[in-house]
């Protein structure tokens, strides 16, 4: 039973992990929709803490994403 629950349980555990990220993401740009709308294309120390985060959290999906794919 545990060996063909297996890929689901990654599968799933995966997806929600992707779904958690895509909310954090989804936050971060609703938040300088709201507070820094006229002034983000002024690069607005704000706006670049909330990029540098957001590409620290692609980039931590995607190194969790590899490990839990891989075979080894």
């Amino acid at each position: 039973l545990r060996s063909r629950y297996k890929p689901q349980h990654i599968f799933v555990g995966i997806a929600l992990f992707a779904l958690s990220i895509a909310t954090c993401l989804l936050g971060i740009t609703e938040m300088l929709l709201f507070n820094i709308r006229d002034s983000y294309s002024q690069f607005v120390p704000e706006g670049v803490l909330a990029n540098t985060v957001g590409l620290l959290l692609v980039a931590f999906g995607l190194v969790v994403g590899y490990v839990l794919t891989r075979d080894e």
